[in-house]
């Protein structure tokens, strides 16, 4: 763990001053929109449809933002699904679980995800999530 701490702050340090602010805001960006739409859907299950919506409609907003306030490289289009695909695939289900009022590693077994999931331990499955989210704050710092 010490080793990736270390790798990853040198390949920070090797990028310029506004491609961090950039990469920051991008990422501030991705995780904030997960992050209002997994706490939206919990309050929607929990029969909070106002706020619910609202965080969802602007999960979709702060989307449809970035292009507004960073410099997309539509050369890269491919790293920007692959970094948004794995923060969500990190981070979603423990948001929703706690804006449900569930246990964070609550697994559940009606979705895709869930059914394929089931397969294998909690710890597993959370270490996976752990490591995606961690896979996907690199790319998005380094390759953009």
């Amino acid at each position: 763990m010490r080793k990736g701490l270390i790798i990853f702050l040198i390949l920070l340090s090797q990028i310029t001053f506004a491609q961090k602010r950039d990469k920051w805001i991008q990422l501030g960006l991705f995780t904030g929109s997960i992050a209002l739409n997994a706490i939206g859907s919990g309050l929607n299950y929990n029969n909070h449809k106002d706020l619910g919506h609202a965080l969802e409609a602007a999960s979709v907003g702060t989307m449809l933002i970035i292009p507004l306030v960073i410099n997309v490289d539509k050369k890269k289009w491919i790293w920007y699904i692959g970094t948004y695909s794995l923060l969500r695939y990190g981070m979603f289900d423990p948001m929703y679980n706690l804006a449900k009022g569930r246990d964070i590693f609550y697994q559940g077994n009606t979705g895709a995800i869930d059914k394929i999931s089931g397969n294998f331990s909690p710890q597993f499955i959370y270490t996976t999530k752990a490591l995606a989210f961690v896979i996907g704050v690199t790319i998005d710092l380094k390759k953009f």
